[in-house]
């Protein structure tokens, strides 16, 4: 399998499994006329008083023809993204283990926190889940998906009086410019339910269409939010920044 977000190899498996229907009946057409070829020759020749000059070498054609046949249907009929529930289980494996396990080693040095204890809340919306960072002096909630090939991180930060969403990007600046290196697009946006008035920040990359497949990537990305959600939870406790909101994070 290629690293996270490269282009899959010529011998990579992952060609073959998406061929047009054309493509895979050609070279299940190939193997099949190879095999049979291969038998014809092998039955004209039986008898022959020559034929051991050409029986090896039919035999090791028909060998080949049916290795060929069995790996084109092995490979080319794979299935494997067909498994919707399957997706959605490597989704939650994602999120509950890699995530979850990266999330408990954030530190906040100035707050004596060397780790946190993460609870899954549960999912909400349509592909993401709330998970929570508890620590005697920190809490967090924060939002997490992942979409087929995009990872969204939502924080919510309420809004006090006179504060502003200008001077929370400020504030914040440092973590998020950060994160857009790293390939993130990042957004503030003002949002209000109910009484509470909070800023919305989320966080989107593209990742690979085989992201759940690859553990590499997966630990890529799980170790980069975790790096994210440091810098956040130390950025907000440097400018004094309250972080505790009743509401949930989740996509607006």
């Amino acid at each position: 399998m290629t690293e996270a977000g490269g282009t899959p190899g010529v011998f990579d498996a992952r060609h073959y499994t998406y061929l047009p229907a054309w493509a895979k009946g050609a070279v299940l057409a190939a193997a099949t006329l190879l095999l049979f070829l291969a038998a014809v020759m092998i039955y004209r020749t039986l008898g022959r008083d020559d034929a051991g000059d050409n029986i090896l070498f039919y035999l090791s054609l028909a060998q080949t023809g049916a290795l060929a046949l069995i790996f084109a249907i092995i490979i080319l009929f794979s299935t494997r993204d067909a498994n919707v529930h399957d997706l959605h289980r490597l989704g939650d494996q994602f999120l509950l283990n890699y995530v979850t396990d990266a999330l408990k080693k954030v530190s906040v040095p100035a707050l004596g926190i060397d780790r946190f204890d993460v609870r899954d809340l549960g999912r909400k919306d349509i592909y993401g889940r709330v998970l929570e960072m508890q620590s005697p002096k920190l809490d967090l909630r924060i939002w997490i998906g992942h979409n087929v090939r995009r990872l969204l991180v939502i924080y919510f930060v309420p809004l006090g009086e006179g504060d502003d969403v200008e001077k929370l990007e400020q504030h914040l600046a440092h973590t998020f410019e950060g994160s857009r290196i790293a390939g993130y697009t990042v957004g503030f946006e003002p949002a209000r339910q109910g009484d509470q008035h909070f800023v919305s920040i989320w966080a989107k990359a593209e990742t690979s269409t085989e992201f759940l497949y690859n553990p590499r990537e997966k630990l890529f990305w799980a170790q980069d939010i975790a790096m994210m959600t440091q810098s956040f939870l130390r950025s907000v406790q440097r400018k004094q920044i309250p972080i505790a909101c009743k509401l949930e994070p989740g996509p607006l």
